[in-house]
């Protein structure tokens, strides 16, 4: 054991060399104070997980677009019989179907509807006299593009319908389906199966017609954006501390609105110029967050701008105040609409946007309602789309990094019948994704630095050590988070983490799986521990001691080690 002797104290580091090459121990403590767990993460049902992504579990490398020519009825279905006539095969396996939307769903009565960061669907469902299931189903398809480069500064949200078909839901409590007209037996089921439901059969002497095309009994309408902008490891407006003129993350500085649908008049679609277009029935502004600190938010309030609260006129409950709004324009053409900012850099953004109180803003939200009503709007359906195109600025220049961003959307839409023109099911989806490069900041020894993270965010850090110690990292947070140093994984809130590392080597930190927003500060400090020291050979140990002052005396008790200076 090596120990250290002074008569008197004083804060300062001590400068220890070991001077024969062994090591004197080895050991590396890691504390923490209260109870630290294995390194877990919350997992996501596997519904909802599957909406994340529009690849289809259990079809490597196939995604919901390459369903209608790939998968759909190419397992359970009615087919053709070689002598003429129709028969159902292949019940021991689902419709790929299953794959993209829960099984359970086909055998529910009901209408539903789901969103994801990748996919939605809407799907209804009715039974039949026979105690079957007839299903309608309809799949769009969410892309988000954050790439900046290739975009040139724009992240680009584009929702398009896939493909439509209607399914049977077949039971045990019967034995036969009627698809057309044409009476199938299918026996005893071992387990219920999903079957698509042709578009057309026809079987007479000369003609054997077997057809599975889409249906077009629903459509999307009034698809609305409203996206945010937070800065991932810096201050956002609200939080104690944020100051506009230090704040280099990103800004919106306009948008686009582009959409290739079909406009419906009074339940007609028409292909005519209707001398009408979206701008009518379009709700818009580029603005400002009210000052309402980021950190303690859940993920599911950060970036919400509305709420969809009814099927009818004035579907959408705005969650963000319309009067944080800054001053900008609107221009329709053809198919799209323009907004920008008066403003578009940085300077003259602070300069003449202020807030109701004076204070200097960015544009952090950027958002476009669509509330059309029933005499007149636009529909899409397969085939059709709708993107927005949102403009982005930074003001990082002369080498500066821009903050890592976090770009929030929220997508709402609306889902029509075209029957009636009855919207059936409304709803919205919260979409994230990183914009530019995370920051790894650099530990100063002893001295404190902040931790940042929006909800489910991250921090990284890195420390140089310039001397060989046994390293205290300390920091406390409100909710629990994952903590990985030099590849060791804590879990917990309150940490008192010790490393040891030598001279040169280099102590990495990484900061995650939390689920509310967290500022709190972190340190990283030489050991304190005067009777147990890893002092590696031929080293320079750093040693940190409280109120050491008029020192007469230092002594130790091993004879290798040379006390080679201090440091105050």
């Amino acid at each position: 054991m090596n120990k250290i002797l002074a008569n008197k104290k004083r804060t300062c580091f001590i400068v220890l060399l070991l001077t024969v090459l062994v090591f004197v121990a080895i050991c590396i403590t890691l504390q923490e104070r209260n109870t630290v767990f294995a390194a877990s993460a919350d997992v996501k049902t596997e519904e909802y997980s599957s909406l994340d992504s529009d690849y289809i579990i259990g079809y490597e490398g196939l995604t919901i677009r390459d369903y209608p020519n790939k998968l759909h009825a190419t397992k359970a279905a009615v087919n053709s019989k070689d002598n003429g006539g129709f028969e159902l095969s292949g019940l021991n396996e689902d419709d790929p179907i299953v794959s993209i939307i829960p099984k359970e769903y086909f055998f529910n009565v009901g209408q539903i509807l789901k969103m994801g960061d990748e996919y939605g669907y809407f799907i209804d469902t009715k039974q039949k006299a026979n105690q079957n299931y007839l299903s309608n189903v309809m799949v769009f398809d969410i892309t988000t593009n954050t790439d900046l480069t290739s975009t040139i500064d724009r992240v680009i949200v584009e929702v398009t319908p896939i493909f439509q078909y209607k399914y049977v839901g077949l039971t045990n409590n019967a034995e036969a389906e009627m698809f057309h007209g044409f009476y199938l037996s299918y026996g005893q089921l071992t387990d219920s199966c999903v079957v698509p439901y042709p578009s057309k059969m026809e079987n007479y002497t000369f003609v054997h017609t077997l057809e599975y095309g889409m249906t077009e009994d629903y459509y999307l309408k009034d698809v609305s954006f409203g996206a945010s902008l937070f800065n991932e490891q810096s201050l956002n407006r609200g939080d104690s501390g944020y100051d506009p003129y230090n704040d280099y993350g990103s800004y919106f500085t306009g948008f686009d609105y582009s959409y290739q649908g079909k406009y419906r008049e009074y339940g007609e679609f028409n292909g005519a110029d209707l001398g009408w277009n979206i701008a009518d029935s379009v709700f818009y502004w580029l603005g400002y967050f009210d000052a309402v600190p980021v950190v303690g938010s859940v993920t599911s309030v950060l970036g919400q701008i509305y709420s969809t609260v009814s099927l009818g006129k004035g579907w959408i409950d705005f969650a963000v105040d319309t009067y944080n709004a800054v001053e900008g324009e609107i221009k329709s053409t053809e198919n799209k609409l323009t907004a920008t900012c008066y403003y578009q850099n940085r300077d003259d953004q602070l300069k003449y946007y202020k807030d109701e109180k004076g204070n200097p803003v960015l544009t952090k939200t950027a958002t476009l309602v669509v509330d059309s009503g029933t005499e007149k709007s636009i529909w899409y359906g397969v085939g059709d789309n709708v993107t927005a195109y949102f403009s982005i600025g930074h003001s990082a220049l002369n080498g500066k990094i821009p903050n890592h961003t976090r770009f929030t959307n929220q997508l709402g839409l609306q889902i029509v019948s075209s029957n009636n023109d009855e919207v059936v099911a409304a709803g919205s989806t919260i979409i994230s994704d990183s914009l530019r490069e995370q920051e790894t900041k650099t530990l100063t020894l002893d001295e404190s630095s902040d931790i940042y993270m929006l909800p489910e965010g991250g921090d990284k850090f890195t420390f140089d050590a310039e001397f060989a110690s046994d390293y205290n990292i300390q920091f406390d947070t409100d909710s629990n988070v994952d903590v990985i140093v030099n590849g060791q994984t804590y879990h917990g809130k309150n940490f008192d983490i010790d490393v040891s590392v030598r001279s040169g080597e280099r102590i990495d930190i990484t900061i995650a799986g939390n689920e509310k927003g967290i500022h709190t500060p972190i340190s990283v400090t030489p050991s304190t521990n005067l009777t147990g020291m890893n002092i590696p050979g031929n080293e320079y140990y750093l040693l940190k001691t409280n109120e050491l002052s008029g020192v007469t005396s230092l002594t130790t008790s091993n004879a290798n080690i040379v006390i080679s200076g201090f440091l105050y």
